[in-house]
């Protein structure tokens, strides 16, 4: 399963809708490994705080609160090389045909649109599982409790 550039394309791309500087704090989050701290810091201020994106005290502050320096903060909002890697992320996701969210992809192969049912979700996951593993019949990694081996020991 794939969920690097994409994943994030995703994030980046919802964030982007939003405003690009936010897109860009994540960016520079991304390359402190705060990535994920990053991204539920921005969905939580503008879906549930409300927070004004526009504002870059507003950005300051929510960098601030993941861990990031005052100099990691203005390097994000003014520093062209995350406006250019938000606008890779969002050529990406157009080039996927990613018009919403939330939006999945598997083996970059299998994609599910929209909110889907468990079990949309778990036949993608053995699918996409089972090629992958025709490709690396080395590895270790075994699914779980899903329907094909519920019955195997």
């Amino acid at each position: 399963m794939t969920f690097g550039a994409t994943s994030c394309a995703l994030s980046v791309t919802l964030a982007n809708v939003i405003m690009k500087q936010p897109s860009s704090n994540f960016q520079m989050a991304k390359t402190k490994g705060k990535g994920d701290e990053a991204e539920e810091s921005l969905f939580r201020a503008y879906y549930i705080d409300g927070k004004d994106f526009g504002n870059h005290a507003v950005l300051a502050e929510l960098g601030k609160n993941i861990g990031l320096t005052d100099k990691d903060i203005l390097e994000a909002l003014t520093n062209d090389d995350y406006a250019y890697r938000v606008n890779q992320d969002i050529q990406e996701a157009q080039n996927l045909g990613i018009r919403g969210v939330p939006f999945f992809i598997f083996n970059s192969k299998y994609s599910i649109s929209g909110a889907q049912p468990i079990e949309v979700f778990l036949k993608c996951l053995e699918k996409s599982f089972t090629e992958w593993q025709n490709i690396n019949p080395y590895s270790n990694l075994k699914l779980g409790n899903t329907s094909e081996n519920k019955n195997k020991p």
